[in-house]
């Protein structure tokens, strides 16, 4: 077996300041190529291509069963076909001066018939104890692969992913049947069911006798939310035991993983601060992100950086549609500036790291960026602005005042009013338009996206960021919640009520903890009970201003502080062109003015005057288009 040439051993960490290599930031920017789906022969050209985006790191999953040539027989060095060195691969990463991430599986989807996992037990759900002992010995033939080549040793590999889209109870009947040849998953009563009663005795939170298949449609507050807490756990236990393999093989650099697609019903953020890993947000939509999607698309990414360590997507769809002989009719024929868009919107919305999924052509996709010999194609020439302003952003604040409170158990109720059980919630990744949330909620979120409105989600995480709240939840919430909401109040917040205050706890009952925050908060003079009119209106009432603001409906601002500067985001998320004209808030307007600004995307750069951001005349922006201004943190002119 070969060994990479041996170069200086680095400590790679991954948290809420983001990716770092030896106490430096680096950029969480990378590009997919799954390189078992290319022949090795066109892997130099390929990763050469790569280089030319400004992708410095390659991303890639490793497939079980590609690799497993025979039970309990992997080759991961070639012998039996080349494409599958996967040692010769990471090697060539690093001959190019190419970070990687490995996404080691065992589930790595990816359109692969059996899903990743070796055909004799591709059809089992993961918990299934024949699956987590077959996982292991995969884990234990990959590691000696591995562990000389991590960034600890002196080779490239900088972060492990675990898993791919995990899903609890996970359910793959009817989903992508052209494309997983009847490898599919089926709803294991049986093991689920079991698991439930065991955490129902060991938590103290329910009868084990009376744990069943959840009925959404009938079950009462208490049960429903039950429910999607015994999915955190388990999915939380899983992770654990496979973090805890990977370990034990000896794989020692930061883990991550990455949610199935709108499935923020699981509460990554306990399971974050349960294993001290880093989740991110898969992020795949059809052409354009026509309708409600730009919508969904913002709740996405606003409750990610609102609830995860660091935000960021394992997965940005970057290339074309994923797999033409089943979701060509879903995804649409990619345009060929729609990587660069889904970058830089995202960026927009507030991600900061991102790996391109579809960089590279395969086997199964047409017309990605880079074609399956190495040849770029005009798409990646323009993805590589967006790959450059994307490397220039750091962690950061966003400039909002406002705070619209997402609650999980909100959420996972609007969740349940969707879908009849636990073993439907597979399907949430293709919903791509519908609202995400209860529809007083919904109402208020689009509001603000009309009004262009600078606000950010809440959590009781993170209230204390923001000096004006909005409530527009249901009738009842957490009872620490509520009495730390009162506590904020008192302190001098000030509390928009959109709907009504809650009156009931998670269990949905009523306590003397709920009565007496209730209490407080109606005698404070600083909650505006206003469940009619324009939220714009009780905005104005609390004394809320926006920090930047659009002249043209349709165009979406953001800005954004790091220790180094400021950022801003115009958008036009229309359909005609429009105006990038702003206001910026009077003292955001005076510390800017007289610095220079930069386009990130035209490296154009200007004095700000004192009247507004741009220097003459603003541009004109087209349907999809995106503007990012930096402006550095230096003395006026």
């Amino acid at each position: 077996m070969s060994t990479p040439t041996s170069e200086r051993p680095v400590s790679v960490t991954f948290d809420g300041e983001g990716l770092s290599v030896d106490g430096a930031f680096r950029p969480a920017a990378a590009g997919q190529f799954e390189y078992w789906r290319n022949h090795r022969v066109h892997w130099d050209a390929i990763l050469a291509a790569i280089r030319d985006t400004g992708v410095e790191i390659v991303s890639t999953f490793v497939c079980w069963d590609f690799h497993e040539v025979a039970p309990g027989e992997l080759d991961f060095t070639g012998a039996t076909y080349p494409t599958r060195d996967l040692a010769g691969f990471i090697d060539a990463c690093a001959a190019h001066d190419l970070g990687v991430f490995i996404r080691v599986g065992p589930v790595i989807d990816a359109e692969w018939p059996t899903r990743g996992p070796a055909p004799d037990v591709a059809t089992l759900e993961r918990l299934d104890p024949r699956f987590r002992a077959r996982t292991r010995e995969y884990l234990a033939a990959l590691a000696p692969v591995l562990v000389p080549r991590l960034a600890s040793n002196g080779g490239p590999i900088l972060l492990t992913g675990l898993d791919n889209e995990i899903c609890f109870p996970y359910v793959s009947t009817g989903e992508s049947s052209t494309v997983h040849a009847g490898y599919e998953i089926r709803y294991d009563e049986q093991l689920v069911l079991a698991r439930y009663r065991e955490w129902a005795q060991r938590t103290g939170r329910r009868d084990p006798a009376t744990c069943r298949t959840p009925d959404f449609r009938s079950a009462n507050l208490a049960e429903t939310l039950d429910a999607f807490d015994f999915m955190t756990d388990t999915i939380g236990d899983y992770l654990k035991e496979l973090k805890d393999d990977c370990e034990r093989a000896g794989l020692d650099v930061p883990f991550f993983t990455n949610m199935k697609q709108f499935a923020h019903f699981v509460d990554w953020r306990a399971i974050e601060q349960r294993l001290g890993i880093v989740n991110g947000a898969n992020l795949h939509m059809p052409n354009r992100w026509p309708g409600e999607q730009k919508l969904v698309a913002s709740w996405y990414c606003r409750v990610l950086r609102a609830t995860a360590r660091f935000p960021w997507a394992p997965e940005l769809q970057g290339g074309p549609s994923i797999k033409p002989a089943a979701d060509e009719r879903f995804f649409g024929v990619m345009d060929p500036d729609q990587p660069r868009f889904n970058a830089l919107f995202s960026a927009a919305l507030g991600l900061r790291g991102m790996s391109y999924y579809m960089l590279v052509e395969r086997d199964d996709t047409h017309y990605a960026p880079i074609n399956p010999i190495g040849v770029p194609r005009p798409q990646a020439a323009r993805l590589v602005g967006a790959v450059e302003a994307v490397k220039q952003l750091r962690p950061d604040r966003q400039l909002a005042d406002v705070g619209l409170i997402w609650s999980s158990d909100h959420h996972r109720m609007a969740v349940a009013s969707q879908f009849d059980s636990w073993a439907d919630l597979f399907r949430i990744g293709r919903q791509v338009e519908e609202p995400k949330e209860l529809p007083a909620w919904w109402s208020v979120f689009r509001q603000l996206h009309a009004d262009d409105a600078d606000f950010g989600l809440a959590t009781a995480a993170n209230w204390d960021a923001f000096e004006v709240l909005i409530y527009a939840g249901p009738d009842f919430l957490a009872a620490d919640e509520l009495t730390a909401l009162a506590g904020w109040v008192e302190a001098g917040g000030t509390l928009i009520v959109a709907t009504a205050l809650p009156e009931r706890d998670r269990h949905g009952e009523r306590s003397a903890t709920i009565d007496a925050a209730r209490a407080s908060l109606l005698a404070s003079g600083r909650v505006i009970l206003r469940p009619w009119g324009r939220i714009a209106d009780a905005l104005r009432l609390a004394g809320a201003e926006d920090h930047v603001r659009a002249a043209e409906p349709g165009v979406w601002t953001s800005a954004y502080a790091d220790a180094d500067g400021w950022t801003v985001f115009v958008v036009n998320t229309g359909e005609a062109p429009a105006s990038a004209t702003l206001t910026l808030r009077a003292d955001l307007r005076q510390r800017l003015a007289g610095c220079t600004a930069t386009s990130l995307l035209t490296s154009a750069a200007w004095t700000i005057p004192t009247t507004g951001l741009w220097d003459g005349e603003p541009p004109l922006l087209a349907p999809n288009q995106v503007e990012a201004i930096r402006v550095p943190r230096q003395s006026p002119r």
